[in-house]
């Protein structure tokens, strides 16, 4: 949502599907999102700066926030996987919602939904 990084879809590493996510500012890939078993075919950033709160292990209160992204993968797989930046696994997989590719995906403004297509409609 910052400009700052850019998903791409299709990827492929050492034969697994990826969805490799690029720093704008040298292009170099710092990070891959792994888990479709068939080629990613489309990619979405939530439109929203997301915040959760650090907990101080003392005090067990908030001590700060940190601010991560999510972005949604839709794939061949027939499966839809939302992935947040603080995390090397989803945060959701959504299997069999599809009989056919998934073809689209787009957040709403508030980032609180999530609407997306496939081949079957």
């Amino acid at each position: 949502p910052d400009g700052c990084y850019l998903v791409s879809a299709c990827g492929i590493k050492d034969s697994t599907h990826i969805a490799p996510i690029f720093r704008r500012s040298d292009w170099k890939d710092e990070k891959d999102f792994v888990g479709h078993s068939k080629a990613v075919v489309c990619t979405q950033w939530s439109p929203v700066t997301y915040r959760f709160s650090k907990t101080d292990k003392k005090s067990e209160k908030s001590s700060s926030y940190e601010p991560f992204f999510c972005c949604a993968l839709g794939g061949q797989d027939n499966t839809v996987s939302i992935w947040a930046t603080y995390r090397a696994r989803p945060l959701v997989v959504i299997k069999d919602l599809f009989a056919q590719s998934v073809l689209d995906i787009c957040w709403s403004s508030d980032g609180h939904k999530l609407a997306m297509c496939s081949g079957d409609g």
